[in-house]
Order: structure tokens, then C-alpha cells, then sequence
């Protein structure tokens, strides 16, 4: 029978407190690797602000709508993160594949200053950028996006990772409310991958007027990730 007077919010919570503090201890380089990624990210974008402020440059509309699309994404990073440490696995693939399309979106614009048009006329829909990107024809981003779509759609497919093992039964399964802290999930979810590309965009764009220093570490620190995933990766594919 129901508990009386029992708050579901009020359990949840407390769900959420315990799996962050497990979280914290057993995910503790990735959470680490994950924030230097965007701490550093936010840095370069801090940067040319003050510069920009201090009239030291002068920014093209590109580039302020380069800075606002990074904000967002440095913003949404922090909701994923959190959502991941407290369990809500589902929630955080629906936040991540806003975090994707918002690189795809940074990228659409470095491509060609004259997308920035297309986007202001508030007329541009993602479908189009991700295909004048060529990422229809790209198996591995086609593969991942999809894998996203579920969740942000509530197909089937996704609606079942939220079976709790021991009801396991097909559709007659029990669906648990997350959050449900996971053990292997972290180390894949906290990859910051859709952020290193972000970050080599933003580089990438603003490279005449960042300084060289901070250039060479956000470098250093991609090429780290890119080492880490392929271990990372390779570990995961030879387990199965």
C-alpha cells in the first residue's frame, strides 16, 4: 500500500544527494577532466569579452554569435553534468543532444559567415545545417544522433532503459523514476567529446586574437581527451 503523506519530490532528492556523492568518488578524473575542459573554455570566451569591452578588438556579428552559442553550450554543460552525477541518465541524453546541435550550429557558422544571415532570420532549421555540414552522410554522427532522438522523443527503445532489472519483462517491465545511479556510466557519459569539439571550433575561429599561451594549453588539453577517448573506447569495444 502507498505510504501516507509519502512526497515522491522529497525522495527523489535524496536519490539524487546520494548518487552525487557516489558520483563524486567514483567518477572523480572524469568529473575533473569534464570541468577543466569547460572551465577552459569559458576562459577563452571571458577573454575575448574583455578584450571586446576594453575596445582592444573589434568583434564581426559572426563572432558575438559565436560567443552567445558558446555561453549556451558552457551553460548546458553544467545541467548535464548534474543531471549525469545524480542518476538522471534519460534526462541527460535529451540535454546532450541540445549540446550537440548547438556545436553543429558553431561549426555551421565558422563555416561561412553568410549562415550567420540564415540563422538571424529565425527561418533555419537544424535538419538543413546538419545537412550542408555533410553529416547526413556521416555513420558515426548519424548513429549517435539517432541514439539522442530516442530520448528526446520517448521512442521505445529509450523508454526501456528505464526497466528496473529485477521487473524485467519486456513491456509488462516496471519503468523506475529516475534519478538510478549506474556504475559504468559515468566513464562514458562524462567523456567531454561534443565539448573538445566545441572547443577546437571556438580555437579554431578565434585564433588572431587569443593568446598563444592559452592557444597551446586548450590544444594540449584536446589532444589529452582525443588519447583518452581512444583508450577509453578501445576498452569498451574489447569488453563486449
Amino acid at each position: 500500500m502507498p505510504k501516507e503523506n509519502h512526497d515522491i519530490f522529497e525522495e527523489l532528492s535524496k536519490n539524487e544527494n546520494r548518487n552525487a556523492s557516489i558520483s563524486k568518488i567514483n567518477f572523480d578524473k572524469e568529473i575533473r577532466n569534464y570541468k577543466e575542459l569547460f572551465n577552459l573554455f569559458n576562459k577563452l570566451v571571458d577573454q575575448i569579452a574583455d578584450k571586446s569591452i576594453r575596445r582592444e578588438i573589434e568583434l564581426q556579428e559572426k563572432d558575438v554569435v559565436i560567443i552567445n552559442i558558446s555561453n549556451r553550450i558552457i551553460g548546458t554543460s553544467k545541467v548535464y553534468l548534474d543531471l549525469v552525477m545524480k542518476g538522471y541518465s534519460y534526462d541527460s541524453n535529451i540535454i546532450l543532444r541540445s549540446l550537440l546541435e548547438n556545436t553543429c550550429l558553431m561549426l555551421y557558422f565558422i563555416k561561412d559567415k553568410e549562415n550567420i544571415e540564415k540563422w538571424l532570420s529565425g527561418e533555419l532549421k537544424l535538419k538543413r545545417v546538419r545537412k550542408e555540414l555533410g553529416l547526413f552522410t556521416d555513420k558515426r554522427f548519424s548513429k549517435i544522433y539517432e541514439y539522442l532522438s530516442d530520448y528526446v522523443h520517448s521512442n521505445f527503445v529509450a523508454l526501456k532503459s528505464l526497466n528496473e532489472p529485477e521487473y524485467d519483462d519486456g513491456w509488462v517491465a516496471r519503468m523506475t523514476i529516475e534519478p538510478r545511479y549506474r556504475p559504468n556510466l559515468g566513464k562514458y557519459a562524462l567523456f567531454p567529446s561534443v565539448g573538445s569539439i566545441a572547443l577546437a571550433a571556438f580555437i579554431k575561429n578565434f585564433e588572431r586574437i587569443l593568446d598563444p599561451k592559452m592557444i597551446l594549453e586548450s590544444i594540449a588539453l584536446c589532444e589529452k581527451i582525443e588519447k583518452e577517448a581512444a583508450y577509453l573506447f578501445k576498452e569498451r569495444t574489447e569488453s563486449k
